[in-house]
């Protein structure tokens, strides 16, 4: 299956929750040390001008729920630098390339079309024009709700059990000998295998009579919104399980990234730190319609190990390139 992209007239720039943060820090005037100041504060100079000419496009990810301190403030400074332009959530990214990549299958063409614009709201380069020289005169629009304390310690909960999780499945696999290759074939076939398990439970449940939870509801509804859109575009329940085990599916570039990013991960004798997981569900989803995507050195070397920045096209890099990150935003 090839992808044909549709990319961007102006270039987009995507940057790691960490790089947010040490900026948010900055204009916030909090504790940096003298390398990190002088890196971001050059940073955002060049990010304002850049996106203030319509030579780039600085885009927000659905970032907020890494973000504990600083919250509201973080928020403005995304919103500062990217002029409101934000990715749509990654959620609904994934259902327009998993639609693509359903449809091709379902009519044996070869090639996939992918639009940047898919993964917006509304065309970015539009509302560039509008926020610089349009009625909009320059004006931001942003939505953002406070995070209480309560959330805050669910996410952090949250954080420390997958990362529990994470490194206990790493030190079983690395102990067991499983390779990379063996791992990305077990990822690749996580839908499938998730799905079974879901409705083993849902079934156990039910012929017991335990009460069907929160939590089983959602996970089955990942089933039954994977069944409506393939009966949609193919008129029939048969086929699904061939779709989710072929070679089109596995191409579909967040299953793509996601998958061999996890399985690098998990078969490393290096220990999964905070924020891995996340990080990968972040990059898989924006990389592929990204020009520039600066992220944490480990990930960094990992999608340039594994070639997935030569796939896509994107120059991929972490802030101890700052030199290389200006030369690139300056030269636009």
């Amino acid at each position: 299956m090839k992808i044909k992209m549709e990319n961007c007239p102006i270039p987009i720039l995507w940057l790691d929750t960490n790089v947010v943060i040490d900026m948010t820090k900055y204009r916030e005037n909090v504790e940096l040390n003298d390398l990190q100041r002088d890196r971001v504060s050059k940073l955002i100079d060049v990010i304002y001008q850049k996106t203030r000419s319509g030579k780039l496009l600085y885009v927000e990810g659905d970032q907020d729920e890494e973000i504990n301190s600083l919250n509201s403030e973080a928020h403005k400074t995304q919103s500062f630098l990217s002029m409101g332009i934000k990715f749509q959530y990654r959620k609904a990214i994934h259902d327009e390339q998993l639609y693509a990549f359903m449809d091709a299958y379902i009519n044996k063409q070869d090639t996939v079309i992918l639009d940047y614009r898919d993964a917006f709201y509304s065309d970015p380069v539009e509302e560039v024009r509008d926020r610089n020289s349009g009625p909009l005169n320059g004006l931001i629009i942003s939505v953002h709700g406070e995070v209480t304390e309560k959330e805050i310690r669910e996410r952090t909960n949250r954080k420390q059990v997958i990362l529990e999780q994470f490194n206990e499945l790493r030190q079983i696999l690395v102990a067991s000998g499983v390779t990379y290759e063996q791992q990305l074939q077990k990822e690749y076939t996580g839908i499938i295998q998730a799905c079974r398990a879901v409705m083993d439970k849902i079934s156990d449940k039910v012929g017991n009579g335990l009460m069907i939870t929160t939590e089983d509801i959602d996970q089955l509804s990942i089933i039954t919104e994977l069944g409506a859109m393939w009966g949609q575009l193919s008129g029939s329940a048969e086929g699904l399980v061939d779709f989710l085990k072929s070679d089109c599916y596995k191409e579909i570039p967040h299953i793509d990234i996601g998958c061999r990013l996890l399985a690098k991960i998990v078969t490393s004798i290096t220990p999964v730190v905070s924020g891995d997981s996340m990080d990968v569900n972040h990059i898989s989803t924006v990389l592929p319609y990204s020009d520039i995507v600066v992220t944490d050195r480990k990930m960094k070397n990992r999608i340039v190990q594994l070639g997935i920045d030569k796939k896509y096209t994107t120059k991929v890099l972490c802030l101890n390139d700052i030199d290389e990150i200006l030369i690139e935003l300056e030269r636009l």
